[in-house]
């Protein structure tokens, strides 16, 4: 049996979706660097477990915002 995967299917319905996600990646992006200062080396835990939510969110919209914009172009916006 033979699964034939085509990327073009997996770009958002609504182009605008990606860079909304891409937004909200730098948006968590700039959060989980201000976070990292309040986590304090990661010894308390409340704003240790935000930053990492903050890190997954970032990561996950990012990756999501590259099934509808050319990968270079997230990861300038992104950073």
């Amino acid at each position: 049996m033979h699964i034939h995967v085509d990327t073009m299917n997996h770009l958002p319905a609504n182009p605008r979706m990606a860079w909304i996600f891409l937004i909200i990646a730098g948006i968590m992006e700039i959060g989980w660097l201000a976070g990292m200062k309040y986590s304090e080396g990661f010894t308390r835990l409340w704003p240790s477990v935000l930053t990492v939510l903050a890190m997954i969110v970032s990561m996950v919209c990012a990756a999501q915002a590259m099934k509808g914009i050319p990968a270079g172009t997230v990861y300038a916006v992104w950073t």
